[in-house]
């Protein structure tokens, strides 16, 4: 008589499903709760445009490069037939006479040193 085991009456216990409805009733579903994720991800919208090849981007690139260089030397050439007809009037050297030198330093002398 003393060898029936107690009957055990947690045996059979949805440990996980205590205190919710699924063991008020358990003839009902279990219920998953979708999580929210932790951290949303957030990707450019750039992320997704249609990528070039590199033989692409180096001619492309390239013709953008050298078309401003042409650009600009055209610019530096038109600059500078500006600025050859806006002075282009040089006027003429003076010629020094040698007897207009003597004239001028002998006035020089006279008003600035004492002759006497």
């Amino acid at each position: 008589m003393g060898s029936e085991e107690p009957k055990d009456p947690f045996k059979g216990v949805d440990w996980k499903a205590v205190g919710t409805e699924l063991q008020k009733d358990p003839s009902s579903k279990p219920v998953i709760k979708k999580r929210l994720p932790k951290k949303m991800r957030e990707i450019p919208d750039y992320y997704f445009l249609p990528r070039r090849s590199l033989a692409y981007n180096l001619g492309f690139f390239g013709a953008c490069i050298a078309g401003g260089i042409g650009a600009g030397m055209l610019l530096e050439i038109w600059i500078n037939k500006k600025i050859k007809e806006a002075f282009s009037y040089i006027p003429p050297k003076f010629n020094w006479d040698p007897l207009l030198v003597v004239m001028i330093a002998r006035i020089v002398l006279y008003l600035f040193c004492d002759a006497s």
